[in-house]
C-alpha cells in the first residue's frame, strides 16, 4: 500500500492542475517511489510550469531508460517542435513507430509534417488518423495534403470516398 500512495497523491494534485506543488511532491519522494510513471509525470510538470530545459534533461534521461515509451517521445517532441529543433521529426517518427494507433503521436507528427511543408510525408500519416479515428479535421487535412503535394485526383478521391463531407 506504501508504493500506490506516492503516485496516487502525486497524479491528484497534477490532476487539480497543481503543477508546482505536484513536483515539490515528487522532488521530495525517495527513489523508491520516483519510478517510470511518476518520472513522465515529473516531466509533464515541468513543461506545465514552464521549465522546458528541465523537462527535455527529464525526457531524454528517460528515452535511454523506456527506449519502447511512445509517450516520452511525443513529449520530447512537443518541447524539441517548440524550439524549432528538426529533431522534432525523429521523436515523433519514433512515438508512432512505437504505438502506430496512438492519437496524440499521430496527431503531432501529422501537424509537425505539415507545418514543415512536408504534406506528401503526412499523407500517410493522415490516412492512418482518419483511418482510425474518422474525425472530419484528419479528412480536411488529409485533403489539404493531397492538393498541397499536387495529388489532385486522390483528394477528390477522398472526398468522394466518404461522402462529400461538409468538412471540406
Amino acid at each position: 500500500m506504501i508504493h500506490d500512495s506516492p503516485p496516487t497523491h502525486a497524479q491528484a494534485l497534477f490532476e487539480k492542475g497543481c503543477y508546482s506543488e505536484c513536483l515539490e511532491y515528487i522532488h521530495g519522494l525517495s527513489q523508491n517511489h520516483r519510478n517510470v510513471p511518476i518520472r513522465i509525470l515529473e516531466a509533464v510538470c515541468l513543461i506545465e510550469t514552464g521549465d522546458l530545459d528541465c523537462a527535455e534533461v527529464c525526457l531524454r534521461d528517460l528515452r535511454i531508460t523506456v527506449p519502447d515509451s511512445a509517450e516520452v517521445c511525443i513529449y520530447l517532441g512537443r518541447i524539441l517542435t517548440g524550439r524549432g529543433d528538426d529533431e522534432a521529426r525523429m521523436a515523433f517518427s519514433e512515438a508512432v513507430r512505437l504505438d502506430p494507433d496512438n492519437r496524440d503521436g499521430l496527431s503531432w507528427y501529422a501537424n509537425f509534417l505539415t507545418s514543415q511543408g512536408d504534406h506528401s510525408a503526412a499523407i500517410p500519416v493522415l490516412i492512418r488518423l482518419y483511418t482510425l479515428f474518422q474525425d472530419p479535421l484528419y479528412l480536411q487535412m488529409l485533403i489539404e495534403a493531397y492538393n498541397q503535394s499536387e495529388h489532385f485526383e486522390e483528394a477528390i478521391q477522398a472526398y468522394r470516398k466518404n461522402g462529400s463531407p461538409i468538412c471540406c
